[in-house]
């Protein structure tokens, strides 16, 4: 988000917009940004424990004959046509 500020510095100093205030708006958003992006990283923490909780490590065997039961079933139906323009 920085690099976007800087970029703009020519055409904001040719606005008449202060040099000052924008380089306290590079400062501060550079703070905001650790602060987004270490939220995002405890989120994605977060979804990580709570799938690991609550899915199993391995397939239990009623889950892989019911995944091959369904594979059976879908090899059995008639198979559709298919073009490709």
């Amino acid at each position: 988000m920085a690099q976007m500020f800087q970029m703009d510095l020519p055409v904001s100093a040719s606005a008449g917009v202060p040099l000052t205030g924008l380089a306290m708006i590079i400062g501060l958003d550079q703070v905001l940004e650790r602060f987004r992006t270490s939220l995002n990283v405890t989120g994605d923490l977060v979804g990580c424990v709570i799938l690991d909780r609550f899915l199993p490590a391995e397939p239990s065997r009623d889950a892989e004959r019911e995944h091959e039961q369904w594979l059976e079933q879908t090899r059995q139906a008639e198979p559709v046509d298919t073009v490709i323009e």
